[in-house]
């Protein structure tokens, strides 16, 4: 089963979440919590999956938890939960390691889809967030940033998973193997001690001058 921890100052909100996802027969809800003051504990103690983080709480916000969470367990995939949709908080969020990035609008089925959807490799984005950073992406992405060590090929991977291609469809489109293109994800996961296609996206794409 899938462990989950929830970061949800909100009682109403936060109650709702454990009931949605302690009634799944997929999911596990270890532990629900209304701050992350002391989720560096809690994150070693519980072990989770997958943190669902709401980014404002009260003393230290989630975008300071997904860090101490990060510093804890990198493999934990972490989904900010917010009502948040400006540029700043998203990209913040992203390239500090979240795994997605689902407004609070969103619908309890596409809660669920979204952290299994995690678990499956996939980085679940709400429409809107999507839109912003297809917007922010540069017309070719042939070319990487300054500031990686990414190959052309690499970026070009990259570039074509962060539009939403699946490793199958960026195979091919570029004419290799699967087993090609997952290796390919892996180098630039490496490369940018990233663990996720958001935050490999975010540095290597939205980052011009570090």
């Amino acid at each position: 089963m899938i462990r989950i921890v929830i970061y949800e100052d909100t009682s109403g909100l936060r109650n709702a979440l454990a009931g949605l996802i302690g009634g799944s027969k997929d999911f596990l809800l270890v532990g629900s919590f209304e701050n992350c003051i002391h989720c560096e504990s809690e994150i070693a103690v519980l072990k989770p999956d997958v943190v669902l983080m709401d980014i404002g709480l009260p003393e230290v916000n989630g975008i300071e938890g997904l860090k101490m969470i990060k510093r804890i367990n990198r493999k934990t995939d972490v989904i900010m939960f917010t009502v948040f949709e400006d540029d700043e908080r998203i990209f913040e969020s992203l390239e500090n390691g979240a795994t997605g990035y689902l407004l609070k609008s969103t619908s309890p089925q596409k809660i669920l889809d979204a952290i299994k959807d995690i678990t499956n490799g996939g980085a679940p984005i709400s429409p809107i967030v999507a839109k912003k950073l297809l917007e922010k992406l540069p017309k070719s992405g042939t070319k990487p940033t300054s500031n990686t060590q990414l190959s052309e090929r690499e970026t070009e991977v990259l570039f074509l998973l962060s539009k939403g291609y699946s490793q199958k469809m960026v195979a091919a489109s570029l004419d290799l193997s699967i087993n090609t293109v997952k290796t390919l994800v892996k180098r630039c996961y490496q490369k940018l001690n990233v663990n996720s296609i958001t935050a490999a996206m975010a540095k290597t794409f939205f980052k011009n001058d570090d």
